[in-house]
C-alpha cells in the first residue's frame, strides 16, 4: 500500500486519486466450529478492513455504519462523476466517508439456493442471491473506513 501511495505522489496524482484498500471477506478460524468461508454471515466473515484515502476523505475518520463490497462500484462512479452502465445494488459510500450520513443496513451477496437436501449448494440468481445485513444485528456491526 505504501509503495502505491509513494508512486502516486511521485507521479503527481495523489491529489486527485481515491485509493481504497479492502479485503473481499474474512474467514472463519474455528468460529462456531467452522473454518474457511460460506454463506452464514458471522462477524468473522463480515468484519474486513477498509481504508480510504484521497481528496475529500477526512484523515482518521472511522465509519461505524454497515458497508459492503457491493458499495464499491457506486462509490467509484460517484467519485469519478460517471453514471453507472448497469443497475447497481449497492450505494455510494461518499456521504458516509465525507459527511455524517447514516444507514441501517448494507447488502451482501452469496450465490446459493437450497438444493433437494435443504442445504444451499446451487448458484442463485436474481432476488434470491442477496442478503441484507442490519445495523446492530448479531452480524451487522461497524466497519472501518
Amino acid at each position: 500500500m505504501g509503495r502505491i501511495l509513494i508512486a502516486l505522489e511521485e507521479a503527481g496524482l495523489a491529489d486527485n486519486t481515491i485509493v481504497i484498500y479492502i479485503s473481499d471477506h474474512g474467514d472463519w478460524l474455528g468460529d462456531h466450529g467452522l473454518i474457511l468461508k460460506g454463506p452464514m454471515h458471522y462477524e468473522g466473515l463480515l468484519r474486513v478492513p477498509m481504508i480510504v484515502r484521497g481528496p475529500g476523505v477526512p484523515a482518521g475518520k472511522r465509519v461505524a455504519e454497515p458497508v459492503s463490497t457491493i458499495d464499491l462500484g457506486p462509490t467509484f462512479c460517484d467519485y469519478g462523476g460517471a453514471a453507472p452502465l448497469q443497475t447497481q445494488h449497492g450505494q455510494s459510500l461518499r456521504s458516509l466517508i465525507e459527511g455524517d450520513a447514516t444507514r441501517d443496513f448494507a447488502y451482501n451477496e452469496w450465490g446459493i439456493a437450497a438444493d433437494a437436501g435443504g442445504c444451499g449448494s446451487q448458484p442463485a440468481h436474481g432476488a434470491d442471491a442477496g442478503f441484507q445485513v442490519d445495523r446492530g444485528s448479531a452480524v451487522g456491526g461497524g466497519r472501518d473506513v
